[in-house]
Protein backbone atom coordinates (compact mmCIF):
# COMPACT_ATOMS: atom_id res chain seq x y z
CA UNK A 1 0.00 0.00 0.00
CA UNK A 2 2.83 2.38 0.90
CA UNK A 3 4.51 1.63 -2.43
CA UNK A 4 1.26 2.37 -4.26
CA UNK A 5 0.92 5.75 -2.53
CA UNK A 6 4.55 6.51 -3.30
CA UNK A 7 3.96 5.78 -6.99
CA UNK A 8 0.93 8.08 -7.00
CA UNK A 9 2.95 10.87 -5.38
CA UNK A 10 5.79 10.42 -7.86
CA UNK A 11 3.34 10.40 -10.76
CA UNK A 12 1.63 13.55 -9.47
CA UNK A 13 4.99 15.24 -9.02
CA UNK A 14 6.02 14.31 -12.56
CA UNK A 15 2.78 15.74 -13.97
CA UNK A 16 3.27 18.99 -12.05
CA UNK A 17 6.83 19.19 -13.31
CA UNK A 18 5.60 18.57 -16.87
CA UNK A 19 2.94 21.27 -16.51
CA UNK A 20 5.47 23.76 -15.16
CA UNK A 21 7.83 23.02 -18.05
CA UNK A 22 5.04 23.66 -20.55
CA UNK A 23 4.00 26.88 -18.80
CA UNK A 24 7.56 28.20 -18.71
CA UNK A 25 8.00 27.45 -22.42
CA UNK A 26 4.90 29.49 -23.22
CA UNK A 27 5.98 32.37 -20.96
CA UNK A 28 9.39 32.51 -22.64
CA UNK A 29 7.73 32.70 -26.05
CA UNK A 30 5.30 35.37 -24.84
CA UNK A 31 8.20 37.53 -23.66
CA UNK A 32 9.71 37.43 -27.18
CA UNK A 33 6.56 38.80 -28.85
CA UNK A 34 6.07 42.48 -29.57
CA UNK A 35 2.38 42.81 -28.71
CA UNK A 36 1.12 39.86 -26.64
CA UNK A 37 -1.89 41.71 -25.18
CA UNK A 38 -4.27 38.82 -25.82
CA UNK A 39 -1.97 36.60 -23.75
CA UNK A 40 -2.46 38.63 -20.57
CA UNK A 41 -3.76 35.54 -18.76
CA UNK A 42 -0.43 33.79 -19.40
CA UNK A 43 1.34 34.42 -16.10
CA UNK A 44 3.18 32.37 -13.50
CA UNK A 45 2.39 34.99 -10.87
CA UNK A 46 -1.22 33.96 -10.39
CA UNK A 47 -2.77 30.78 -9.12
CA UNK A 48 -4.51 29.97 -12.40
CA UNK A 49 -3.52 26.64 -13.92
CA UNK A 50 -1.93 27.05 -17.34
CA UNK A 51 -4.70 24.86 -18.78
CA UNK A 52 -7.06 27.78 -18.13
CA UNK A 53 -4.90 30.30 -19.96
CA UNK A 54 -6.28 31.88 -23.12
CA UNK A 55 -6.08 29.67 -26.21
CA UNK A 56 -4.94 26.53 -24.39
CA UNK A 57 -6.63 23.13 -24.21
CA UNK A 58 -5.23 20.34 -22.03
CA UNK A 59 -5.86 16.63 -21.77
CA UNK A 60 -7.08 14.92 -18.61
CA UNK A 61 -3.50 14.74 -17.34
CA UNK A 62 -3.11 18.53 -17.53
CA UNK A 63 -0.78 18.55 -20.54
CA UNK A 64 -1.30 20.92 -23.48
CA UNK A 65 -2.79 19.26 -26.56
CA UNK A 66 -4.10 22.32 -28.43
CA UNK A 67 -2.93 25.92 -28.87
CA UNK A 68 -5.43 28.20 -30.65
CA UNK A 69 -4.23 31.79 -31.06
CA UNK A 70 -6.18 32.72 -34.18
CA UNK A 71 -6.69 36.48 -34.78
CA UNK A 72 -4.52 37.50 -31.81
CA UNK A 73 -2.45 40.10 -33.69
CA UNK A 74 0.74 38.46 -32.43
CA UNK A 75 3.94 39.95 -33.81
CA UNK A 76 7.17 37.98 -33.63
CA UNK A 77 8.52 34.55 -34.53
CA UNK A 78 7.93 30.93 -33.62
CA UNK A 79 11.63 30.36 -33.16
CA UNK A 80 11.44 31.19 -29.43
CA UNK A 81 8.70 28.61 -28.80
CA UNK A 82 10.29 25.42 -27.46
CA UNK A 83 8.12 22.71 -28.99
CA UNK A 84 10.22 20.04 -27.29
CA UNK A 85 8.53 21.13 -24.04
CA UNK A 86 5.09 20.66 -25.61
CA UNK A 87 5.42 17.01 -26.50
CA UNK A 88 1.67 16.30 -26.39
CA UNK A 89 0.66 19.21 -28.64
CA UNK A 90 -1.39 17.94 -31.59
CA UNK A 91 -3.22 21.07 -32.78
CA UNK A 92 -1.73 24.49 -33.47
CA UNK A 93 -3.80 27.38 -34.87
CA UNK A 94 -1.96 30.60 -35.74
CA UNK A 95 -4.14 32.04 -38.51
CA UNK A 96 -4.22 35.81 -39.08
CA UNK A 97 -1.25 36.89 -36.99
CA UNK A 98 1.94 38.74 -37.87
CA UNK A 99 4.40 35.94 -37.27
CA UNK A 100 7.51 35.59 -39.39
CA UNK A 101 10.39 33.18 -39.74
CA UNK A 102 10.34 29.49 -40.50
CA UNK A 103 8.74 26.82 -38.34
CA UNK A 104 11.35 25.72 -35.74
CA UNK A 105 13.03 22.41 -36.31
CA UNK A 106 12.32 21.28 -32.74
CA UNK A 107 8.68 20.91 -33.76
CA UNK A 108 9.82 17.60 -35.20
CA UNK A 109 10.33 16.31 -31.64
CA UNK A 110 6.56 16.11 -31.16
CA UNK A 111 5.10 12.63 -31.11
CA UNK A 112 2.49 13.92 -33.55
CA UNK A 113 3.05 17.02 -35.63
CA UNK A 114 0.40 19.73 -35.24
CA UNK A 115 -2.26 18.59 -37.66
CA UNK A 116 -3.62 22.03 -38.42
CA UNK A 117 -0.58 23.68 -39.94
CA UNK A 118 -2.24 24.45 -43.30
CA UNK A 119 -0.96 23.37 -46.64
CA UNK A 120 0.00 25.89 -49.27
CA UNK A 121 -3.47 26.46 -50.76
CA UNK A 122 -4.98 27.12 -47.33
CA UNK A 123 -2.51 29.93 -46.71
CA UNK A 124 -3.16 31.38 -50.14
CA UNK A 125 -6.87 31.61 -49.35
CA UNK A 126 -6.52 33.15 -45.90
CA UNK A 127 -7.12 36.83 -45.14
CA UNK A 128 -4.02 38.91 -44.61
CA UNK A 129 -5.42 42.38 -44.13
CA UNK A 130 -7.39 42.05 -40.92
CA UNK A 131 -4.91 43.33 -38.33
CA UNK A 132 -3.72 46.61 -36.95
CA UNK A 133 -0.19 47.57 -37.84
CA UNK A 134 2.50 50.04 -36.97
CA UNK A 135 2.08 53.76 -37.41
CA UNK A 136 3.34 54.95 -40.76
CA UNK A 137 6.87 56.21 -41.34
CA UNK A 138 5.45 58.86 -43.63
CA UNK A 139 2.54 60.89 -42.26
CA UNK A 140 -0.05 59.54 -39.88
CA UNK A 141 -1.54 56.79 -41.99
CA UNK A 142 -1.98 53.49 -40.19
CA UNK A 143 -1.32 50.37 -42.17
CA UNK A 144 -1.21 46.75 -41.37
CA UNK A 145 1.90 44.82 -42.04
CA UNK A 146 0.43 41.36 -41.99
CA UNK A 147 3.54 39.31 -42.39
CA UNK A 148 3.36 35.56 -42.41
CA UNK A 149 6.31 33.47 -43.46
CA UNK A 150 4.70 30.19 -44.28
CA UNK A 151 6.57 26.92 -44.19
CA UNK A 152 4.58 23.82 -45.09
CA UNK A 153 6.59 20.85 -43.95
CA UNK A 154 5.99 17.11 -44.22
CA UNK A 155 6.75 14.75 -41.38
CA UNK A 156 8.18 11.34 -42.21
CA UNK A 157 8.38 8.44 -39.78
CA UNK A 158 10.02 9.81 -36.65
CA UNK A 159 8.92 13.35 -37.45
CA UNK A 160 11.91 14.66 -39.36
CA UNK A 161 11.30 17.89 -41.26
CA UNK A 162 11.67 17.95 -45.04
CA UNK A 163 10.72 19.82 -48.22
CA UNK A 164 10.11 23.33 -46.85
CA UNK A 165 8.48 26.02 -48.99
CA UNK A 166 8.71 29.64 -47.85
CA UNK A 167 6.21 32.38 -48.51
CA UNK A 168 5.82 35.94 -47.34
CA UNK A 169 3.05 38.45 -47.70
CA UNK A 170 2.71 42.04 -46.58
CA UNK A 171 -0.63 43.79 -47.06
CA UNK A 172 -1.84 47.21 -46.05
CA UNK A 173 -4.86 47.54 -43.78
CA UNK A 174 -8.28 46.96 -45.32
CA UNK A 175 -7.20 44.94 -48.36
CA UNK A 176 -10.20 42.93 -49.53
CA UNK A 177 -8.48 40.63 -52.00
CA UNK A 178 -6.08 37.71 -51.73
CA UNK A 179 -3.07 36.88 -53.82
CA UNK A 180 -4.87 33.85 -55.22
CA UNK A 181 -7.46 36.29 -56.64
CA UNK A 182 -4.65 37.99 -58.56
CA UNK A 183 -3.33 34.67 -59.84
CA UNK A 184 -6.79 33.70 -61.06
CA UNK A 185 -7.37 37.12 -62.67
CA UNK A 186 -4.11 36.84 -64.63
CA UNK A 187 -4.38 33.09 -65.29
CA UNK A 188 -1.19 32.59 -63.29
CA UNK A 189 0.50 35.58 -64.95
CA UNK A 190 -0.21 34.60 -68.52
CA UNK A 191 1.59 36.76 -71.09
CA UNK A 192 -1.65 38.14 -72.51
CA UNK A 193 -2.14 40.05 -69.24
CA UNK A 194 1.32 41.64 -69.41
CA UNK A 195 0.94 45.38 -70.00
CA UNK A 196 4.55 46.48 -69.84
CA UNK A 197 8.16 45.67 -69.07
CA UNK A 198 10.75 47.86 -67.43
CA UNK A 199 14.22 47.66 -65.95
CA UNK A 200 12.99 46.00 -62.77
CA UNK A 201 10.25 43.68 -63.96
CA UNK A 202 7.14 42.88 -65.97
CA UNK A 203 3.76 44.40 -65.09
CA UNK A 204 0.46 42.51 -65.30
CA UNK A 205 -3.08 43.85 -65.22
CA UNK A 206 -5.42 42.03 -62.84
CA UNK A 207 -9.15 42.75 -63.00
CA UNK A 208 -10.72 41.25 -59.88
CA UNK A 209 -14.34 40.03 -59.65
CA UNK A 210 -15.06 42.96 -57.31
CA UNK A 211 -14.28 45.37 -60.15
CA UNK A 212 -11.01 46.52 -58.60
CA UNK A 213 -8.14 46.73 -61.09
CA UNK A 214 -4.56 46.16 -59.96
CA UNK A 215 -1.13 46.36 -61.53
CA UNK A 216 1.17 43.57 -60.36
CA UNK A 217 4.91 43.85 -60.94
CA UNK A 218 6.82 40.60 -61.15
CA UNK A 219 10.39 41.56 -60.27
CA UNK A 220 13.36 40.44 -62.32
CA UNK A 221 15.96 38.57 -60.27
CA UNK A 222 19.54 37.69 -61.10
CA UNK A 223 19.87 34.00 -61.85
CA UNK A 224 18.44 31.83 -59.11
CA UNK A 225 19.16 34.32 -56.31
CA UNK A 226 16.34 34.47 -53.75
CA UNK A 227 16.89 38.03 -52.59
CA UNK A 228 14.16 37.81 -49.98
CA UNK A 229 15.88 34.92 -48.23
CA UNK A 230 19.31 36.59 -48.39
CA UNK A 231 18.39 39.34 -45.96
CA UNK A 232 14.87 38.69 -44.77
CA UNK A 233 14.72 41.27 -41.98
CA UNK A 234 16.14 44.19 -43.96
CA UNK A 235 14.01 43.33 -46.96
CA UNK A 236 10.82 43.20 -44.91
CA UNK A 237 11.64 46.49 -43.20
CA UNK A 238 12.13 48.08 -46.61
CA UNK A 239 8.85 46.66 -47.93
CA UNK A 240 7.04 47.82 -44.81
CA UNK A 241 8.32 51.35 -45.32
CA UNK A 242 7.30 51.39 -48.98
CA UNK A 243 3.84 50.07 -48.12
CA UNK A 244 3.32 52.99 -45.78
CA UNK A 245 4.09 55.73 -48.33
CA UNK A 246 1.07 57.97 -48.97
CA UNK A 247 1.02 60.79 -51.54
CA UNK A 248 -1.43 61.76 -54.28
CA UNK A 249 1.36 61.63 -56.88
CA UNK A 250 2.77 58.25 -55.83
CA UNK A 251 1.17 54.99 -56.92
CA UNK A 252 -0.39 53.21 -53.96
CA UNK A 253 1.44 50.00 -53.03
CA UNK A 254 -1.13 47.55 -51.65
CA UNK A 255 1.26 44.78 -50.78
CA UNK A 256 4.00 42.34 -51.52
CA UNK A 257 4.24 38.61 -52.03
CA UNK A 258 7.25 36.33 -52.22
CA UNK A 259 6.55 32.83 -53.53
CA UNK A 260 9.30 30.31 -54.11
CA UNK A 261 11.90 32.98 -54.79
CA UNK A 262 9.67 35.06 -57.11
CA UNK A 263 8.67 38.50 -55.82
CA UNK A 264 5.56 40.48 -56.67
CA UNK A 265 4.53 44.05 -55.84
CA UNK A 266 0.82 44.89 -56.00
CA UNK A 267 -0.13 48.46 -56.97
CA UNK A 268 -3.19 50.41 -57.99
CA UNK A 269 -3.75 50.29 -61.73
CA UNK A 270 -3.28 53.72 -63.36
CA UNK A 271 -5.45 54.22 -66.45
CA UNK A 272 -3.23 55.82 -69.09
CA UNK A 273 -0.13 53.83 -68.25
CA UNK A 274 3.38 55.22 -68.54
CA UNK A 275 4.16 58.81 -69.46
CA UNK A 276 6.39 57.39 -72.19
CA UNK A 277 3.46 55.71 -73.94
CA UNK A 278 1.47 58.97 -73.84
CA UNK A 279 4.25 61.40 -74.78
CA UNK A 280 5.29 59.47 -77.88
CA UNK A 281 1.77 58.59 -79.03
CA UNK A 282 -0.80 60.60 -80.96
CA UNK A 283 -2.02 61.93 -77.61
CA UNK A 284 1.33 63.64 -77.19
CA UNK A 285 0.47 66.15 -79.87
CA UNK A 286 -3.17 66.66 -78.93
CA UNK A 287 -4.60 66.03 -75.46
CA UNK A 288 -1.22 66.07 -73.71
CA UNK A 289 -0.99 69.83 -74.08
CA UNK A 290 1.13 72.42 -72.26
CA UNK A 291 -1.13 72.74 -69.17
CA UNK A 292 -1.11 68.96 -68.71
CA UNK A 293 2.66 68.79 -69.15
CA UNK A 294 3.13 71.51 -66.55
CA UNK A 295 0.84 69.57 -64.20
CA UNK A 296 2.91 66.42 -64.65
CA UNK A 297 6.21 68.17 -63.92
CA UNK A 298 4.74 69.80 -60.82
CA UNK A 299 3.29 66.53 -59.55
CA UNK A 300 6.53 64.60 -60.00
CA UNK A 301 8.50 67.34 -58.24
CA UNK A 302 6.17 67.28 -55.23
CA UNK A 303 6.23 63.47 -55.09
CA UNK A 304 10.04 63.38 -55.05
CA UNK A 305 10.18 66.14 -52.44
CA UNK A 306 7.89 64.00 -50.30
CA UNK A 307 10.02 60.88 -50.72
CA UNK A 308 13.22 62.79 -49.92
CA UNK A 309 11.99 65.02 -47.10
CA UNK A 310 8.56 63.82 -46.00
CA UNK A 311 9.50 60.24 -45.18
CA UNK A 312 11.64 59.05 -42.30
CA UNK A 313 14.11 57.85 -43.36
CA UNK A 314 14.05 59.58 -46.73
CA UNK A 315 13.55 57.42 -49.81
CA UNK A 316 15.69 57.77 -52.94
CA UNK A 317 13.76 56.57 -55.99
CA UNK A 318 16.88 55.59 -58.00
CA UNK A 319 15.10 55.15 -61.34
CA UNK A 320 13.09 58.26 -62.27
CA UNK A 321 12.25 58.28 -65.98
CA UNK A 322 9.17 58.79 -68.12
CA UNK A 323 8.68 55.02 -67.86
CA UNK A 324 8.32 55.13 -64.06
CA UNK A 325 5.83 58.02 -64.19
CA UNK A 326 2.23 56.92 -64.77
CA UNK A 327 -0.72 59.09 -65.79
CA UNK A 328 -4.34 58.72 -64.72
CA UNK A 329 -7.37 59.67 -66.81
CA UNK A 330 -6.92 63.37 -65.95
CA UNK A 331 -3.17 63.29 -66.73
CA UNK A 332 -2.37 63.51 -63.02
CA UNK A 333 1.09 61.92 -62.58
CA UNK A 334 1.85 59.09 -60.18
CA UNK A 335 5.37 57.84 -59.56
CA UNK A 336 5.79 54.08 -59.56
CA UNK A 337 8.71 51.76 -58.77
CA UNK A 338 9.86 53.89 -55.83
CA UNK A 339 12.49 51.88 -53.98
CA UNK A 340 12.17 48.89 -56.31
CA UNK A 341 15.73 49.05 -57.62
CA UNK A 342 17.06 48.95 -54.05
CA UNK A 343 15.03 45.82 -53.34
CA UNK A 344 16.77 44.08 -56.21
CA UNK A 345 20.29 44.57 -54.80
CA UNK A 346 19.89 43.38 -51.22
CA UNK A 347 22.61 40.81 -51.76
CA UNK A 348 25.79 42.43 -50.44
CA UNK A 349 27.65 41.10 -53.49
CA UNK A 350 25.50 43.22 -55.79
CA UNK A 351 25.67 46.64 -54.13
CA UNK A 352 28.01 47.83 -56.87
CA UNK A 353 25.45 47.26 -59.63
CA UNK A 354 24.36 50.44 -61.41
CA UNK A 355 20.60 50.73 -61.57
CA UNK A 356 18.49 53.23 -63.44
CA UNK A 357 17.40 53.99 -66.99
CA UNK A 358 19.91 54.91 -69.68
CA UNK A 359 20.04 58.65 -70.21
CA UNK A 360 18.59 59.48 -66.79
CA UNK A 361 21.46 58.26 -64.60
CA UNK A 362 23.44 60.98 -62.84
CA UNK A 363 27.05 61.02 -64.14
CA UNK A 364 28.64 60.82 -60.67
CA UNK A 365 27.16 57.36 -60.07
CA UNK A 366 29.74 55.91 -62.45
CA UNK A 367 32.50 56.60 -59.91
CA UNK A 368 30.74 57.00 -56.56
CA UNK A 369 28.39 54.00 -56.94
CA UNK A 370 26.16 55.76 -54.40
CA UNK A 371 22.54 56.76 -54.87
CA UNK A 372 21.57 59.91 -53.02
CA UNK A 373 18.76 62.42 -53.43
CA UNK A 374 20.74 64.56 -55.90
CA UNK A 375 20.79 61.55 -58.26
CA UNK A 376 16.99 61.71 -58.34
CA UNK A 377 17.23 65.46 -58.95
CA UNK A 378 19.33 64.84 -62.08
CA UNK A 379 16.87 62.22 -63.37
CA UNK A 380 13.97 64.59 -62.70
CA UNK A 381 15.69 67.31 -64.72
CA UNK A 382 16.17 65.03 -67.71
CA UNK A 383 12.57 63.80 -67.52
CA UNK A 384 11.23 67.37 -67.25
CA UNK A 385 13.18 68.46 -70.34
CA UNK A 386 11.96 65.40 -72.21
CA UNK A 387 8.35 66.25 -71.34
CA UNK A 388 8.80 69.83 -72.55
CA UNK A 389 10.82 69.04 -75.69
CA UNK A 390 9.24 65.74 -76.71
CA UNK A 391 12.63 64.21 -77.44
CA UNK A 392 14.52 61.26 -75.89
CA UNK A 393 17.16 62.07 -73.23
CA UNK A 394 20.15 61.73 -75.56
CA UNK A 395 18.72 64.28 -78.00
CA UNK A 396 17.64 66.59 -75.18
CA UNK A 397 21.11 66.70 -73.64
CA UNK A 398 22.87 66.96 -76.97
CA UNK A 399 20.84 69.79 -78.49
CA UNK A 400 20.22 72.04 -75.54
CA UNK A 401 22.34 71.57 -72.47
CA UNK A 402 25.97 71.96 -73.40
CA UNK A 403 28.24 74.16 -75.48
CA UNK A 404 27.33 74.28 -79.14
CA UNK A 405 23.63 74.27 -78.41
CA UNK A 406 23.48 77.04 -75.84
CA UNK A 407 22.52 79.74 -78.36
CA UNK A 408 19.52 77.83 -79.66
CA UNK A 409 16.19 79.55 -79.07
CA UNK A 410 14.00 77.95 -76.44
CA UNK A 411 10.97 78.08 -78.71
CA UNK A 412 12.83 75.94 -81.25
CA UNK A 413 13.50 73.08 -78.84
CA UNK A 414 9.97 72.85 -77.45
CA UNK A 415 7.79 69.99 -78.68
CA UNK A 416 6.90 71.19 -82.16
CA UNK A 417 3.68 69.18 -82.23
CA UNK A 418 2.08 71.78 -79.95
CA UNK A 419 1.46 75.45 -80.62
CA UNK A 420 3.93 77.72 -78.80
CA UNK A 421 2.76 78.72 -75.30
CA UNK A 422 1.71 82.29 -74.61
CA UNK A 423 1.18 84.59 -71.63
CA UNK A 424 1.60 83.16 -68.14
CA UNK A 425 1.92 79.64 -69.54
CA UNK A 426 4.94 80.70 -71.59
CA UNK A 427 6.48 82.36 -68.54
CA UNK A 428 5.95 79.25 -66.47
CA UNK A 429 7.54 77.02 -69.09
CA UNK A 430 10.59 79.27 -69.08
CA UNK A 431 10.80 78.76 -65.32
CA UNK A 432 10.45 74.97 -65.65
CA UNK A 433 13.16 74.74 -68.31
CA UNK A 434 15.47 76.85 -66.14
CA UNK A 435 14.85 74.53 -63.16
CA UNK A 436 15.36 71.41 -65.29
CA UNK A 437 18.66 72.75 -66.60
CA UNK A 438 19.84 73.43 -63.05
CA UNK A 439 18.90 69.87 -62.08
CA UNK A 440 21.15 68.42 -64.78
CA UNK A 441 24.31 70.21 -63.66
CA UNK A 442 27.31 67.89 -63.65
CA UNK A 443 28.30 68.82 -60.10
CA UNK A 444 25.63 67.41 -57.77
CA UNK A 445 26.42 70.07 -55.17
CA UNK A 446 25.19 72.72 -57.60
CA UNK A 447 21.84 71.06 -58.17
CA UNK A 448 18.85 72.35 -56.20
CA UNK A 449 17.04 70.00 -53.81
CA UNK A 450 13.59 68.66 -54.63
CA UNK A 451 12.09 70.38 -51.60
CA UNK A 452 13.44 73.71 -52.83
CA UNK A 453 12.11 73.03 -56.32
CA UNK A 454 8.64 72.06 -55.10
CA UNK A 455 8.39 75.13 -52.88
CA UNK A 456 9.49 77.42 -55.70
CA UNK A 457 6.87 75.89 -57.98
CA UNK A 458 4.16 76.52 -55.39
CA UNK A 459 5.16 80.06 -54.39
CA UNK A 460 6.99 81.33 -57.48
CA UNK A 461 7.54 85.05 -56.93
CA UNK A 462 10.42 85.89 -59.28
CA UNK A 463 9.87 87.01 -62.87
CA UNK A 464 11.80 84.76 -65.25
CA UNK A 465 10.54 86.33 -68.51
CA UNK A 466 12.86 89.34 -68.78
CA UNK A 467 12.58 89.47 -72.59
CA UNK A 468 10.13 88.25 -75.24
CA UNK A 469 9.55 84.50 -75.17
CA UNK A 470 10.66 84.10 -78.77
CA UNK A 471 14.06 85.67 -78.00
CA UNK A 472 15.05 83.55 -75.00
CA UNK A 473 17.95 81.15 -75.56
CA UNK A 474 19.15 78.16 -73.61
CA UNK A 475 22.26 80.20 -72.76
CA UNK A 476 20.05 82.82 -71.06
CA UNK A 477 18.52 80.18 -68.81
CA UNK A 478 21.82 78.49 -67.98
CA UNK A 479 23.11 81.79 -66.63
CA UNK A 480 20.27 82.18 -64.12
CA UNK A 481 21.02 80.84 -60.65
CA UNK A 482 18.43 78.45 -59.29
Amino acid sequence: MLLFLLLILLSSSALKCKSLTEAKALIRWKSSLFNPECLSSWSLNNSTNHCHWFGITCNSAGSIIELNLTNCNLNGTLEELDFSSLSNLTKLYLNNNMLNGSIPRNISTLSKPPCSIPKREVFQKSTYGAHDGNSAFCGNATVVVAVIILACRRWKGSGRVANAENYAMIWERGVEFKFIDIMEATHNFNEKYCIGRGNSGAVYKAELPSGQVLAVKRLYLEGDIDIFQINRKSFMNEIQMLTEVRHRNIVKLHGFCSRNGVMYLVYDYVERGSLSSVLYSDLGGTMFDWPNRVKVIHGVAHALAYLHNGCSPGIVHRDISINSILLDAQFEPQISDFGTSKLLIFDAHHWTAIVGSCGYIAPEIAYTMKYVDKCDVYSFGVAALEIIMGKPPAEVLKCSLRSGGNDVLLKDVLDQRLLPPTGQLAEHLVFLVMVALACTRTDPCLRPGMQEIAQEMSTRKRDYLAEPFGAITIRNLLQINC
